[in-house]
């Protein structure tokens, strides 16, 4: 698949997700995990997974995990996401 520069694409390549993709344009957050207000929800009773699993702070055309110190701020990441 060809794909354009300045863009991040998230995509799942297995699991109960499978196939679902993000795609980023601009400067923006990604929170994965169990809670309502993350943008990858994974199931609620699996607790393999925390409320908020992990942040990825997306700057197309690059992306990177954020710091443990910027991932305690997730709920507030999720409420100021465009989604």
């Amino acid at each position: 698949m060809l794909r354009m520069p300045g863009k991040v694409h998230f995509q799942f390549a297995n699991g109960a997700m499978k196939g679902k993709a993000f795609v980023f344009d601009v400067h923006d957050t990604f929170i994965f995990g169990r809670a309502e207000d993350c943008h990858a929800r994974h199931a609620e009773d699996d607790t393999l997974v925390s409320r908020h699993h992990f942040l990825v702070e997306v700057n197309p055309p690059a992306a990177r995990r954020a710091p443990a110190r910027l991932r305690a701020c997730a709920t507030s990441a999720a409420s100021t996401a465009r989604w």
